[in-house]
C-alpha cells in the first residue's frame, strides 16, 4: 500500500508526472494486448530450444505472425487482441527456426483457433510434442520470413533457484511493477523463485508482497527462518495488474510445483495487498485445502483502500490494480463468496500506529484498522494479533517475526490436532488497537 499512498501524493503534489506518464503508455498497450500460456509436455531431454509459433489465417491460408521460445515446459506469449490465432510448438534442434522433418513438434488442438482477447485472465493453450506429428500444408514451417515477428519471452519461474539479491526481486524491479506493470511482466516475468534446490526435507514457506512491494521485503523472515525445518518460496509479480490476473497465475504455479515434487505441507505468508491474491490464488488452486496448512496475513486491506477509489476517480493514469483495491470492489467481493479450503488454519496480523492526518481514521500509516480487521477476515481467523507497527515496517519488526516463527512451529501440533500455539504476551500479540477499531473478533479464541 506505500505505492499507492505515494502515487496519489505525486498527484496532488505535480499533477502529471513522469510516472503517469509511463503508465499511460503502459495502460495503451495493454488496451490493446492479449496474452496465452500453457505447458508443453513431451519435450524431449536434449537441449533444443523449444519454439511456440502463433500462426493468423489470411484468406483461407496460414501466416507465420510471431513466435517465442518457450521457458522450460512454460511459455506465454503476448499479443494483439480481437484476433484468431493458431499455435505450434517444436523442438528447434539444428536452430534454423524452421520446422524440420524428425523434430518433435505439436499443436494446441487440431490445430484449433484461439481468439485472443484484452482480458485479465491469459487464454490456457496446453501443446503436447510428440514425433511424426503432421503439420498440414497450409502451415509455413519457416520463421524466417519478412515480416514475422520475435515476441521476447516472458519469463515465467515455476520454482527457478534465484539468488536473494538478483534485481529482479529488489525494489526497483518492485517500483515498476506498479507504473509499468504489461512492460514489467514482459521484461522480468512472473513466478515462484527458490532461494535455493528444493529439499523434499524442509517445509516450504512462501512469502508474497504487496501494492508497489518486493521480495526482499521479506529479508528478516528469510535469515531468521530455521534453515533445518523451512526453505523461503518468494513470488514476484507485478503489482500494478489486475489482481484476478496475478491469482491465477499464482495459482496455476502452486499446481505446478505441487505437482512437479509433491510437497504434503506449504506456508503462504502474505503482506498488504499480497494477502488478496494469496487468498483467491488459494480458491482456486488444485485442492490446495490438501498441501497448504498455514496461511497467514500482515497488514492486508480486507476491504480494500480509500485511496484506490481516489486514484481510479482524480488520477491521469489509472494503475489497474487500484480497480480491485477499492473499497467493496468486484475482486473483493469475489474472494469472500466461499471460505478458504478445508484445512488450511488462517491467522490474521494487523498493524495500528499512525493516524490519518485528513479523517483522523487510526491506521497502520497506509491502512485503516477497519480494513484491516474487515469482519469477514475476522469470521476466518484462528487468532488475531495486533502489533503496534506502521506498515512500511512491521516485516522488518522481531515481534511480527516470533509471531509467525511460532505459528510455523506449531504446524506439526496442528496437524496432529493440537491447539493453535499461543504466542506471549510479549511479543506484542495482544497489545490493545485503538477504540475506534472494530473488535478483534477472533483474538480471544
Amino acid at each position: 500500500m506505500k505505492g499507492l499512498r505515494r502515487a496519489v501524493a505525486v498527484l496532488a503534489a505535480a499533477g502529471l508526472s513522469a510516472c503517469f506518464a509511463h503508465l499511460r503508455m503502459d495502460n495503451r498497450e495493454a488496451e490493446r494486448t492479449g496474452g496465452v500460456y500453457g505447458e508443453i509436455s513431451g519435450v524431449s531431454s536434449g537441449e533444443a530450444p523449444v519454439l511456440v509459433v502463433a500462426y493468423t489465417d489470411f484468406e483461407g491460408t496460414r501466416e507465420v505472425f510471431a513466435y517465442t521460445p518457450a521457458s522450460t515446459d512454460t511459455f506465454y506469449m503476448a499479443l494483439p487482441s480481437g484476433r484468431d490465432y493458431f499455435l505450434v510448438a517444436f523442438e528447434d534442434r539444428n536452430g534454423n527456426r524452421v520446422i524440420d522433418e524428425g523434430e518433435r513438434a505439436g499443436a494446441f488442438g487440431a490445430p484449433d483457433p484461439v481468439r485472443v482477447q484484452n482480458q485479465d485472465r491469459p487464454q490456457h493453450t496446453p501443446i503436447a510434442l510428440q514425433d511424426g506429428f503432421a503439420l498440414a500444408p497450409a502451415y509455413p514451417r519457416d520463421l524466417r520470413r519478412s515480416g514475422t515477428t520475435l515476441v521476447p519471452t516472458t519469463p515465467l519461474a515455476i520454482g527457478e533457484v534465484i539468488d536473494f539479491d538478483d534485481p529482479r526481486l529488489g525494489e526497483k524491479v518492485g517500483r515498476a511493477g506498479l507504473w509499468k506493470p504489461l512492460h514489467t511482466l514482459k521484461t522480468y516475468g512472473i513466478g515462484i523463485y527458490f532461494l535455493e534446490p528444493y529439499d523434499p526435507n524442509r517445509i516450504p514457506v512462501l512469502f508474497v508482497h504487496g501494492s508497489g512491494g518486493y521480495p526482499r521485503e521479506f529479508r528478516y523472515f528469510v535469515e531468521n527462518l530455521d534453515p533445518e525445518r523451512y526453505q523461503s518460496w518468494v513470488f514476484a509479480y507485478p503489482s500494478g495488474l489486475r489482481l484476478d490476473r496475478v491469482a491465477s497465475g499464482l495459482a496455476l504455479m502452486l499446481d505446478k510445483l505441487h505437482e512437479k515434487h509433491g510437497f504434503e505441507r506449504l506456508a503462504v505468508v502474505a503482506h498488504s495487498m499480497g494477502g488478496l491474491v494469496a487468498r483467491r490464488a488459494l480458491m482456486e488452486a488444485e485442492d490446495a485445502g490438501s498441501f497448504v496448512d498455514l496461511f497467514v496475513t500482515i497488514s492486508t486491506p480486507w476491504n480494500g483502500h480509500e485511496m484506490a477509489r481516489t486514484g481510479v476517480r482524480n488520477a491521469p493514469a489509472v494503475v489497474p490494480s487500484w480497480i480491485d483495491m477499492q473499497s467493496d470492489s468486484d475482486f473483493i467481493r469475489r474472494i469472500f463468496e466461499r471460505p478458504l479450503p478445508e484445512g488450511i488454519d488462517y491467522y490474521l496480523i494487523f498493524g495500528f500506529a499512525g493516524t490519518d492526518s485528513v479523517k483522523g481514521k487510526h491506521t497502520d500509516g497506509a491502512v485503516s484498522i477497519s480494513s484491516q480487521l474487515d469482519p469477514r477476515a475476522q469470521k476466518e481467523a484462528t487468532r488475531i494479533f495486533g502489533l503496534e507497527h506502521l506498515h512500511s515496517e512491521i516485516l522488518a519488526a522481531g515481534d511480527t517475526f516470533a509471531i509467525v516463527k511460532d505459528l510455523l512451529d506449531g504446524m506439526d501440533r496442528r496437524t496432529a490436532g493440537a491447539d493453535a500455539p499461543c504466542p506471549p504476551a510479549s511479543r506484542g500479540a495482544h497489545t490493545p488497537a485503538p477504540d475506534d477499531a472494530p473488535t478483534p473478533e477472533g483474538a480471544a479464541r
